[in-house]
């Protein structure tokens, strides 16, 4: 499904965007707690593949949290990839608990998946209700 979109807020320090689409689609609900430790995650998004530059259309991944710092970053097991950025990091409910945004792996950290709080989002791009 092809849509067009306009950026309505952005923050660089955190890789965040909201943009407006043409295209009405369901809500994830936010979850109402911060994350915590053992939760079981769900990445989404659409990746591509560093081999061939194709796109991994609607590719999921699964995991845990590891651990949360700060109620702001949720480390989880849940493999992200490159163009996994800004998709949704959700709870077993399906509820929103984090935006992917960073992934790295090497000798001396290991492999790591992080996902900025969903929480950020409103203090950040947009005035949310309470």
């Amino acid at each position: 499904m092809e849509t067009s979109g306009t950026i309505v807020a952005a923050d660089a320090e955190n890789d965040l965007a909201l943009i407006e689409i043409a295209t009405e689609l369901p809500w994830l609900s936010e979850s109402e707690m911060y994350a915590k430790r053992g939760w079981w995650t769900m990445a989404m998004g659409n990746p591509g593949d560093p081999e061939s530059g194709a796109s991994l259309d609607r590719y999921v991944t699964f995991g845990y949290i590891g651990y949360v710092q700060d109620e702001y970053w949720n480390y989880t097991s849940a493999t992200l990839n490159r163009g996994n950025s800004g998709g949704p990091l959700v709870n077993s409910r399906g509820e929103l608990i984090g935006i992917n945004t960073l992934a790295s792996s090497g000798d001396e950290y290991g492999v790591w998946n992080i996902a900025v709080d969903s929480a950020v989002l409103c203090e950040r791009l947009v005035a949310c209700e309470d």
